[in-house]
């Protein structure tokens, strides 16, 4: 039960939010009564369309603006000695804890505790009043991102040495910091209470009311399974498969029969979703096939699915091109002019 590293999502995500915090050193100072106030500020701010450059105020600031080119680092030396710099400006620095953990590590063991320092550390830079008084929307200060990278980075560590409760526990606490999930944390928590046969602690998941609107595939692949795990075969869980088959007929054809696929009609609902399908086969298979009697109840609904498939039109014959029927001339002396007679 092999966690993905959230090294890559970590390294290549990090310029949005650059400029977000950008933006957010240069006016927090500020008091705002409206929103025609902050608009004001905001294009006092821009040049030529772009923030103007604004030294660090403090050494935390200095860290984390170098933080932020670290993540964009192209090579893994850069990014590690620009992140061990980071530490030595502020020794708090959490970003800097979260890259170290996830590239310098000696083993998993070593990653957990770089881990935690880095949990530590920016608990005691916002203070517990600041993380209280913002409890289930901590994602929405972008000074306090750092700490829910390094509780995800913590629990994934947690998972890879085996210690699922620890881990989930961890994402349990990242969700009541972030309600609204913007890390994805749980998709992964719903896929590993499967794989821990735990199918009502992924159920009470779905309850949450902002995640009740999610229709991405795995999620609601993910809920039609843990209801089969924890009820078997039900109306109820039929239901939800029947919901989620036929939003994503494609789904079931990749999990079921993927020889078999036929490719969708470009631009209809199937075509776009692929991306996200076949992401969603990638996640949630090992769940799928633990689950005892899940596949074959999956297989039961791929009769039922109905994907527009494409029907490639046949190439055209160019006027200059040799005829196909062999005589040897080009097809506009030869059969290209019956076809001309047949058009006028």
């Amino acid at each position: 039960m092999k966690q993905r590293s959230p090294v890559g999502t970590m390294l290549y995500a990090r310029s949005v939010e650059s400029s977000t915090y950008e933006l957010w050193r240069q006016t927090s100072d500020m008091d705002f009564k409206n929103q025609s106030e902050i608009d004001s500020a905001i294009k006092r701010l821009l040049v030529n369309g772009k923030l103007k450059v604004v030294p660090p105020r403090n050494q935390e600031e200095e860290a984390q603006l170098l933080m932020y080119r670290a993540f964009e680092g192209k090579t893994k030396a850069k990014r590690i000695f620009m992140a061990r710099k980071a530490l030595n400006i502020f020794p708090d620095c959490t970003d800097a804890c979260v890259l170290l953990a996830a590239e310098d590590s000696a083993d998993f063991r070593d990653a957990e505790m770089m881990y935690r320092r880095g949990v530590e550390s920016w608990r005691r830079v916002l203070g517990e009043e600041f993380i209280r008084d913002n409890m289930g929307d901590l994602w929405g200060y972008v000074r306090a991102r750092p700490l829910l990278r390094a509780m995800n980075g913590l629990a994934i560590d947690l998972w890879e040495l085996k210690r699922y409760n620890e881990s989930n526990h961890v994402m349990l606490d990242i969700i009541a910091h972030n309600r609204n999930d913007n890390m994805g944390v749980r998709l992964v928590l719903m896929r590993n209470f499967i794989l821990l046969n735990k199918p009502k602690e992924a159920l009470k998941l779905f309850e949450i009311k902002e995640f009740m609107e999610d229709t991405r595939p795995d999620w609601i692949f993910g809920k039609a399974l843990a209801r089969f795990g924890d009820e078997g075969f039900t109306p109820k869980a039929n239901s939800e498969l029947e919901y989620a088959s036929k939003k994503y007929p494609l789904f079931v054809q990749c999990m079921v029969d993927p020889d078999s696929m036929v490719d969708p009609a470009p631009g209809s609902d199937d075509y776009l979703s692929m991306p996200n399908v076949f992401q969603a086969v990638d996640f949630l298979v090992d769940a799928w096939e633990l689950v005892p009697g899940a596949m074959e109840w999956l297989e039961g609904r791929k009769s039922a699915q109905v994907v527009t498939p494409y029907h490639r039109p046949e190439a055209k014959t160019g006027r200059n091109t040799p005829c196909p029927c062999g005589s040897g001339k080009k097809y506009k002396h030869c059969c290209g002019k019956a076809d001309l007679g047949s058009i006028c």
